[in-house]
């Protein structure tokens, strides 16, 4: 069989598995040694600490069911995006069950080895999402919509044309203008009627305006932001570019004031491109990263700090160094 036919037997394999509820099965289309990256946790490596992950979330959220809504192909990589929803019955990141509807959007970029093996994964999904749909998340914060599931998957093969080098092209010039601070060269690849889904955020971002709105405020709160392009690839009308933003906080984002603290936050956007304009986006990172790193949320995979042991205090010794009360007079 053919790379390709190997691919479409593990992926069934995989969707078998979690309509079952099998954790373990899902986990052997992995390569015994296959790195799992999650944006704002801990790699996993090998097939047991992946069957460990998709039991943990099956445990959290009963009744959940997923779907796939838009596949994209090249050689040993596939790119999936999708949606899951469920309910909140079971302890999620130090979250008791709220028995709370909830769901998420998130895509994951595969590599496969010559069996058709899941060898490396990159996932990127929004857990502050999440915690807001459950209540738990910072005040204030506005949960995206719980998404519908997708009946059937588009799929994309990609050609390697020159009409995808240059779309890429047009990608390469929006994510170099964040390190340039150039707000017109960002918005300039883009259509004027330009539609932009980050899915960290409630709503969808429509028009130039709103987007360099958008790039404005993050270039003066993070001044010194660079975006580094991990990955790119055309499919079609479609680019995808994995990236990573640097930067320092040193002015007010969404409200939040500056912290001076570093930043280095995973993502993927998904772009469309339309006679080198992009007319819609999709962007994917787990806000609970940022969040983590500036401090606003207690990072779940650490343990809790532990209170300092006050000084022991000897009855009856009084005085303002031990804060005792005065022994009594005999």
């Amino acid at each position: 069989p053919s790379l390709a036919e190997l691919i479409q037997k593990s992926n069934e394999t995989f969707v078998q598995g979690m309509m079952a509820r099998d954790a373990k099965k899902m986990a052997s289309v992995y390569a015994e040694n296959a790195v799992i990256k999650m944006a704002g946790m801990p790699d996993m490596t090998g097939r047991e600490a992946v069957a460990q992950m998709h039991q943990k979330m099956f445990d959290a959220f009963s009744n959940s069911k997923g779907s796939a809504s838009r596949i994209w192909i090249k050689g040993d990589v596939v790119i999936t995006e999708w949606q899951m929803v469920g309910t909140h019955s079971g302890e999620f990141m130090g979250v008791k069950a709220t028995e709370k509807p909830v769901g998420w959007n998130g895509v994951s970029v595969t590599w496969y080895d010559q069996d058709g093996l899941r060898k490396e994964e990159h996932s990127y999904m929004d857990a502050m999402t999440l915690m807001a749909q459950i209540g738990k998340a910072p005040k204030g914060m506005k949960a995206r919509a719980i998404p519908a599931l997708a009946q059937k998957p588009e799929v994309f093969v990609s050609k390697g044309d020159d009409a995808e080098t240059k779309n890429m092209e047009t990608a390469k010039v929006a994510f170099g203008a964040f390190e340039k601070k150039d707000a017109n060269a960002f918005v300039g690849t883009m259509a004027d009627n330009v539609e932009w889904d980050d899915m960290t955020q409630p709503v969808t971002s429509k028009g130039k305006a709103e987007s360099k709105k958008f790039f404005e405020m993050m270039t003066k709160a993070f001044p010194d932001t660079k975006a580094e392009v991990k990955n790119m690839w055309a499919f079609g009308d479609y680019v995808i570019v994995e990236e990573v933003m640097t930067g320092t906080h040193k002015g007010d984002f969404m409200g939040i004031k500056a912290t001076k603290k570093p930043v280095n936050v995973h993502g993927l956007d998904i772009v469309q491109v339309k006679d080198g304009k992009a007319i819609h986006g999709w962007s994917y990172m787990n806000a609970g990263e940022m969040a983590m790193q500036l401090g606003l949320v207690p990072d779940p995979t650490k343990p809790a700090a532990t209170p300092a042991t006050p000084p022991a205090v000897k009855t009856g010794t009084g005085g303002p160094k031990t804060g005792a009360p005065p022994a009594p007079k005999k």
